[in-house]
């Protein structure tokens, strides 16, 4: 079965104008790296890929994308992977996993802000760390109807782990606070209200079908929210920006203090964001509005090459119609036979991964799959029918295996 999908998956590249990779590393429980992985050497990641697409034939003029998550042995501007495959094909475009560059902008926390959030990762850890203190933590839930009956512990290395953690301390305080009898922080609700929208972004960047056009409207979405809630906080309508905040800063004598802790916290998150998240240039930004809605562009925006099928392509009612009810990625290739160039184009949009997210996906397939007690497994075909969501040629699979006649 892992045969005949890896046939059929080389099968459709190969019939493909053009196809983009995503690369990352993993670590197994045997200390082995799995594929898809790279080495620390930009030169050993060339060889390996270079092997397999050897292998199987593959083309390196059609490849035109390659995302990983942003190590200098991938992304060096000298001696990296993409700059090394740039010298044989010049039209690759690498990019930097968008959910990597997330969290990255997301990381930084003002001094005041960390030192509570140190605060409640040592609550969690308190209670969590103990299995007789899980349990009576888990008994007072009970007892006082919460909405959870349990923490989550905090990792850096996980991509929710932060607000999530922050999400469930927050709904259990009355709990925490019985259990502890302590008093809550009120500047750890900042830290959550931010982190919890920074959830929902990387959330909202995960998937199979997620690509360069709606990863980036929903960084920009994003930064925008930031920016307003600058604004608010800057006329005092802490009501609508920050809602779990408001009734504290009410009651508390220190609310001034606390609203200016949240402002330079949001600032620092626009700068980051702005760092890891540049503004696009003009040529790549008009693309982008292209491929989108081809039908609202103005005929200045679109570049010489392919004003002419442009002008064809928004006088055609047929595909407008068509447009309103197929994807993007349908539309285009309804479009292409018509209009060749602008459907290249927006295919060199969509086909571009804006994330390892695959990548991700398959190293936790693989600790599903191989544990600890199964350290030694060769782990590649199971892997291959785990992940992959082609049909299985049946007739082909069971043509080729000899029958058993009785005697």
């Amino acid at each position: 079965m892992s045969a005949d999908i890896k046939r059929q998956v080389i099968k459709k590249i190969k019939s493909s104008p053009m196809f983009a990779i995503q690369l990352d590393q993993f670590t197994d429980v045997a200390s082995n790296l799995v594929y898809p992985c790279y080495e620390p050497v930009s030169n050993l990641v060339l060889n390996l890929v270079n092997d397999f697409f050897s292998k199987v034939h593959l083309d390196w003029g059609k490849l035109i994308g390659g995302c990983t998550d942003g190590a200098p042995a991938m992304l060096g501007c000298r001696a990296g992977f993409a700059q090394l495959v740039k010298e044989n094909n010049p039209l690759l475009v690498s990019t930097h996993c968008f959910i990597h560059r997330q969290a990255l902008a997301a990381k930084p926390l003002l001094k005041r802000l960390q030192e509570h959030l140190s605060s409640v990762i040592k609550v969690v850890n308190f209670i969590k760390g103990s299995a007789l203190q899980t349990r009576l933590f888990h008994k007072l839930c009970k007892d006082m109807d919460a909405v959870h009956s349990s923490l989550l512990f905090h990792t850096k290395v996980r991509w929710l782990s932060n607000g999530n953690m922050l999400l469930h301390f927050f709904n259990l305080r009355a709990e925490i606070n019985k259990f502890l009898k302590t008093h809550n922080k009120p500047k750890l609700l900042a830290s959550m209200r931010v982190e919890g929208s920074i959830n929902e972004v990387n959330t909202n960047m995960q998937g199979r079908d997620r690509n360069v056009l709606n990863v980036t409207n929903s960084i920009n979405a994003f930064k925008d929210k930031l920016k307003l809630w600058v604004e608010r906080l800057a006329t005092g309508i802490v009501r609508v920006s920050v809602p779990f905040l408001h009734s504290l800063v009410d009651k508390t004598a220190s609310s001034a203090s606390l609203l200016t802790d949240i402002k330079h916290h949001v600032n620092s998150l626009i700068a980051e964001f702005e760092r890891y998240f540049p503004k696009l240039d003009f040529r790549k930004e008009q693309l982008m509005s292209l491929t989108q809605d081809p039908f609202r562009r103005n005929l200045h925006e679109i570049s010489e090459q392919l004003q002419e099928e442009f002008l064809e392509l928004t006088n055609n009612s047929a595909l407008k119609d068509d447009f309103k009810e197929l994807s993007i990625e349908h539309f285009c290739v309804q479009a292409q036979k018509l209009y060749p160039n602008i459907s290249l184009a927006a295919f060199k949009m969509l086909i571009s991964f804006a994330s390892i997210y695959l990548c991700e996906s398959a190293f936790s397939a693989m600790l599903t799959i191989k544990s600890k007690s199964k350290n030694r497994l060769e782990v590649k075909a199971d892997l291959r029918c785990a992940l992959f969501t082609t049909t299985l040629n049946i007739k082909i699979l069971v043509s080729s295996k000899q029958t058993q006649k009785s005697p």
